[in-house]
């Protein structure tokens, strides 16, 4: 298949067709996660976190040059009772792509039309809010292994296999509850798979750039597993669009992702599908039968992005700029994967936990704080 095994896929980018392991974020049997925040032992006392409340709106000012600026937050809890909160420097909005595209709505910040239509007061008029949204779309392939014990699901699935893993776990956490069960995978550009489509040559390509709009050091479709195969199809053509039926903070958006409506996406997802029956059968089905399977069974990756997109200062349709600020207003600004402005090539953990880390930094810096760092006893500036 031509899918070489590349021992760290992810420390260069250089290879945009091979195979590897996927980095976990587990050590020691224990998986750790951005809200280990929350019962750390050195969690900040300054941290006052509000469950069962919800986001309804910022609360927008004109200060006294004429700047429309953020100064708090109007909270709602699930009984119904509103509250207020009064930002001292600054309010951050980090409620992942539905919910800061819905918090930025509530407060006015969106095109005039959609919001007035929800009887909402419009603030600013950026016609970029909510629509760039995307996701990666999975379709799941099982297949029965003849070889025993190739793949993990003897050590859940089989006889006993589940309590002896469980004991295994309880005793010294080695073993199978000790890992993330998923981990090897595959990047595939599927470049001479598609050299034989008119649909693929006769695709606008601009400069350096393929029909995908991707590098070549960009994969176009992701493989997970054994042996359940999961193509995800990364990058698509339609822009989908996210909205609201209301002003309700509780009530979930309305979202179309307009998934497969272009023909070109479902011919690079067919091609992925095929390649990963051949992987697994040495033998693939014919396109017409994927297109039929696609169709079927194909589910959202629930890696939403892009509905607060960052961009320069030229795109009409950018909602932040490069500090993550929402244009147009002061002292608001998003952190989370809604900047994004183009998918991530894979999975999006780490590259939300890098906004953070770039968001916190940007905010540090422009309050002039000085972050003291403690190593081995010595105390020494962060920044």
């Amino acid at each position: 298949m031509g899918v070489t095994l590349i021992p760290d896929m992810f420390s260069t980018c250089k290879s945009a067709h091979g195979c590897g392991h996927v980095v976990r974020t587990a050590s020691q049997g224990t998986r750790t996660m951005s809200t280990d925040y929350i019962t750390s032992p050195m969690k900040n006392s300054d941290i006052s976190i509000k469950t069962n409340t919800y986001n309804d709106r910022i609360n927008l000012k004109t200060d006294k040059s004429g700047a429309l600026r953020a100064n708090g937050v109007f909270l709602q809890d699930n009984t119904g009772q509103k509250s207020f909160v009064k930002a001292r420097k600054e309010v951050i909005i980090s409620a992942g792509t539905y919910g800061s595209l819905g918090i930025l709505l509530r407060s006015g910040i969106r095109s005039k039309q959609e919001v007035e239509k929800l009887g909402i007061q419009s603030q600013v008029d950026p016609p970029g809010v909510g629509k760039n949204l995307m996701d990666h779309l999975v379709v799941l392939s099982f297949y029965e292994v003849s070889t025993p014990a190739l793949t993990n699901d003897h050590l859940i699935w089989h006889t006993k296999g589940k309590s002896k893993s469980l004991t295994e776990y309880q005793t010294d956490k080695p073993g199978f509850f000790s890992q993330f069960p998923f981990g090897t995978f595959a990047f595939a550009r599927l470049d001479s798979r598609l050299s034989d489509s008119p649909l693929w040559n006769s695709a606008p390509r601009t400069k350096d750039l393929d029909q995908m709009s991707l590098s070549p050091t960009q994969p176009r479709v992701e493989f997970w597993n054994t042996e359940c195969y999961s193509p995800n199809y990364m990058f698509r053509n339609f822009p989908p669009d996210g909205n609201f039926k209301s002003s309700d903070p509780t009530e979930n958006p309305v979202v179309n992702h307009r998934y497969l409506e272009d023909p070109f996406d479902m011919l690079v997802f067919s091609e992925g599908c095929c390649m990963a029956t051949e992987i697994a059968m040495k033998g693939a089905g014919t396109k017409d039968i994927w297109v039929l399977v696609i169709r079927s069974n194909a589910d959202a990756c629930y890696h939403p992005a892009g509905t607060c997109k960052m961009g320069h200062p030229n795109d009409p349709f950018a909602v932040l700029d490069s500090k993550l600020k929402v244009r147009g207003i002061t002292d608001l600004r998003v952190a989370d994967a809604s900047v994004t402005p183009s998918l991530i090539g894979g999975h999006p953990q780490m590259a939300v936990y890098g906004i953070a880390e770039k968001a916190a930094d940007l905010i540090i810096f422009e309050i002039g704080c000085v972050i003291l760092r403690v190593e081995k006893g010595s105390v020494s500036p962060y920044i």
